[in-house]
């Protein structure tokens, strides 16, 4: 099922991608490579700039990162998830900059922390949650 929902979520990226473009997507080279760890990463580049999705496989090949670029920049929603395929954090990015809700899960999928920025800029509640969901820190920014 996570594999799915990840296949989904390229589909919808690419899909997006064509429709603000007002056509298809350019042809684009994709790399893969391997870091020291062992963990697989996938990018796509137009004219060697970073564009379309980005993902990180972990060394048992479960996928643990997704996101995407535009134009050699972070954009929309970037996800993160533990070699079970349980979500650990949810982020968003606009033109390359923190933009948006960013949230955290405990591995019981519990929020763990939600954080709000405007163009890189922290803004409203910041908050931060035990596993049983009981508010530990919160801060507000004007």
């Amino acid at each position: 099922m996570h594999s799915l929902k990840i296949h989904i979520f390229i589909i919808f990226l690419l899909a997006s991608y064509a429709t603000i473009a007002g056509g298809s997507p350019p042809l684009s080279d994709v790399c893969t490579w391997h870091d020291k760890d062992g963990y697989r990463h996938e990018l796509h580049l137009i004219n060697g700039l970073k564009h379309g999705p980005y993902m990180i496989w972990d060394t048992d090949q479960n996928l643990i990162q997704i996101g995407f670029y535009a134009m050699d920049e972070k954009d929309a929603s970037w996800k993160q998830y533990n070699s079970t395929g349980d979500l650990m954090a949810e982020i968003q990015y606009a033109e390359g900059k923190r933009h948006g809700a960013w949230r955290f899960f405990h591995a019981n999928g519990h929020l763990r922390a939600e954080i709000f920025y405007d163009s890189n800029e922290p803004i409203g509640h910041w908050s931060s949650f035990n596993k049983e969901q009981e508010l530990i820190e919160y801060a507000y920014h004007e």
